[in-house]
């Protein structure tokens, strides 16, 4: 009784989490975006696959999880369980390297689960794994803070379910980057500490994951945090006694990026040698920006629609929205960091979340630091830095809940702050929509109604989507009027928590596809013939088969889709397609003149 007294939050996130992936746990569906392949592409799009009107799909944006992230992933995988170390890919652009492409996670040590259960269930539990880590290790870490197990609890759901962990759920790498920022501070508080070389060990190990997980980006961003944070640990002083301290603690890391050289090394060379430095970032300056209108998002994520229900009219894309971390944890964050008699350690959080919105915004150091191509800043998405921006959220409302849970309640301004800026910013949409649906009546037709009916449909999405985070802002703020009463401290803290899931759950839920297994790229009619031809042979696809998608039948191509492969086959490419070499294919890399003399010369037969 006793264990289970003390380790009850380990089950609450286990409970938690299975609530989320219900659809998997009750129904059998996956998540994985397999829909998309069955209801957009040819040849499934043939079939009907039980269905009278064809595959719905849910989410088109995340179309890059069942073309590229799946079928890699699964590649690789079944080479390490065949006993092959998975060097080469050779089923698109001719071949190329595979453990090199950090996003493959080909030495993730999640993939364990490969070897235990089948490729579906075993890619299921690894999504699952992801929200489960991410609690874990924040709760831990807000726990050696000296925070109770409830605030605790809160902060670390919060990061879980968050924009960034919940929009990047299913490409499997981001989460698995992303949990070890929490365990990687918890490990330098400790060696700070106890200067034990178990926490130095395990630090250098937990780093090393961190970089197999697939997504590098994040552990960069890691590192400058850990920077910091030790600096600030030690008061942001430098005499002789911190710089040995730092200089020791810096071997640490050192001996993590040694363990993950077989990594590091291959793809830092594959990146070098790849067409991704000249291409840039996919989508343009409104993808690796946040813009600044997009900042209402952070209370609102449907403001300009959402892709899952096909409204979506806002810059770039969705995926710019990942700097919500729900309207609650928002502005708990924010009445601390503003609060009186802070801990040193609020300042610093705040200061992260700040100036993580500092660099994701198209401020000049941002866009000073991304023209200077500094570690590859040209070709990356400024936006993913809001990682820490959804971490430091987590931190500062812990630290909220365990102020009202000592009942020490908000001034009443504060309570009233959430409800008045979210209500301004209703009433401001509501009436623009209100005047233009109103000047429609005097442009029966026109310039001007032409002109006025892209935005009353536009503001009536925003007005519809606004409408939860004005009455959960009204809720709010009257549950932080109550907490000035310190009898009902528990039981608003009890509320809190419960809007916080349900807000956040709300978010995830609407945006993550599950899908029948049998939709999981079945096979047809036209893939089987394809699959009885004599090997080696290369197929060039067209509009039959979407690029990339031949993989997980084990097809081979000289086309081919990736963010990162060879330069010196993207020239090939732009010269079989008539192009010049200097200007060379990008990550999206097809072949369409097939009468071009260079066309056989890769062994096309199909």
């Amino acid at each position: 009784m006793a264990k289970i007294k003390k380790f009850w939050p380990f089950f609450f996130i286990l409970f938690l989490v299975v609530l989320f992936f219900w659809k998997y746990f009750l129904k059998g569906f996956i998540p994985v975006p397999g829909d998309f392949v069955v209801g957009v592409y040819y040849p499934w799009l043939d079939y009907n696959w039980g269905y009278l009107a064809g595959i719905p799909v849910k989410n088109p944006l995340l179309a890059d999880v069942p073309s590229l992230i799946y079928p890699l992933k699964s590649y690789a995988v079944d080479l390490l369980k065949s006993g092959i170390w998975p060097l080469w890919n050779p089923l698109q652009f001719g071949g190329y390297p595979l453990l090199a492409n950090f996003q493959t996670g080909a030495l993730n040590p999640a993939n364990l689960i490969y070897f235990i259960l089948p490729k579906i269930h075993a890619w299921s539990f690894q999504i699952i794994l992801q929200p489960f880590l991410i609690v874990s290790f924040t709760f831990l870490f807000l726990r050696n803070l000296r925070l109770s197990k409830i605030s605790s609890l809160f902060g670390g759901i919060v990061f879980a379910f968050s924009g960034f962990s919940m929009i990047w759920l299913e490409y499997n790498t981001h989460g698995f980057a992303i949990c070890f920022i929490p365990l990687l501070l918890l490990l330098t508080d400790k060696w700070l500490e106890e200067k034990k070389i178990l926490w130095g060990g395990l630090f250098s190990l937990f780093l090393a994951f961190q970089i197999f997980s697939g997504y590098p980006q994040v552990a960069l961003y890691t590192l400058f945090l850990i920077f910091f944070y030790f600096w600030f640990r030690r008061g942001f002083k430098i005499n002789k006694t911190i710089f040995r301290e730092g200089m020791v603690f810096g071997l640490w890391i050192f001996l993590g990026m040694c363990l993950s050289a077989i990594q590091i090394i291959p793809g830092w060379e594959l990146l070098s040698l790849s067409q991704r430095a000249g291409e840039g970032v996919s989508g343009g300056f409104e993808v690796a920006f946040l813009p600044w209108k997009q900042l209402v998002t952070l209370i609102a994520p449907d403001f300009f629609g959402n892709p899952a229900t096909y409204n979506y009219w806002g810059p770039g894309n969705y995926t710019n929205g990942v700097g919500y971390s729900g309207l609650i944890p928002l502005f708990l964050s924010l009445f601390i960091s503003f609060g009186r008699r802070k801990q040193r350690i609020i300042y610093f959080f705040a200061l992260v979340f700040f100036f993580s919105l500092i660099l994701a915004l198209p401020t000049f150091v941002a866009q000073f630091i991304s023209s200077s191509g500094l570690l590859g800043s040209k070709a990356v998405c400024a936006t993913r830095v809001l990682c820490l921006a959804n971490f430091s959220v987590a931190i500062l409302s812990a630290f909220a809940i365990e102020k009202i849970l000592k009942k020490q309640s908000f001034n009443f301004k504060m309570c009233l702050t959430p409800l008045i800026v979210v209500s301004g910013i209703f009433i401001g949409v509501f009436t623009s929509f209100k005047m233009i649906s109103l000047s429609l009546v005097s442009f029966p037709e026109g310039l001007g109604r032409e002109f006025l009916l892209p935005w009353e449909v536009n503001l009536k999405v925003a007005v519809r989507n606004f409408i939860f985070p004005f009455s959960l802002s009204a809720l709010f703020s009257g549950l932080c009027f109550f907490s000035r009463f310190k009898s009902l401290s528990k039981l608003v803290v009890f509320a809190i928590f419960f809007l916080m899931v349900f807000e956040l759950f709300r978010f995830g839920w609407k945006f993550t596809p599950f899908t029948d297994p049998v939709l999981i790229y079945p096979s047809t009619p036209v893939l089987e013939y394809l699959k009885k031809v004599d090997k080696p042979t290369r197929i060039n696809t067209g509009d039959a088969i979407p690029i990339s998608m031949w993989i997980p039948y084990g097809l081979e191509s000289s086309s081919g889709y990736d963010a990162v492969y060879p330069l010196r086959w993207a020239q090939f490419l732009s010269a079989v397609n008539g192009g010049e070499i200097i200007r060379p294919m990008g990550r999206y890399g097809p072949i369409h003149k097939y009468n071009s003399r260079l066309f056989d010369l890769s062994n096309n037969c199909y």
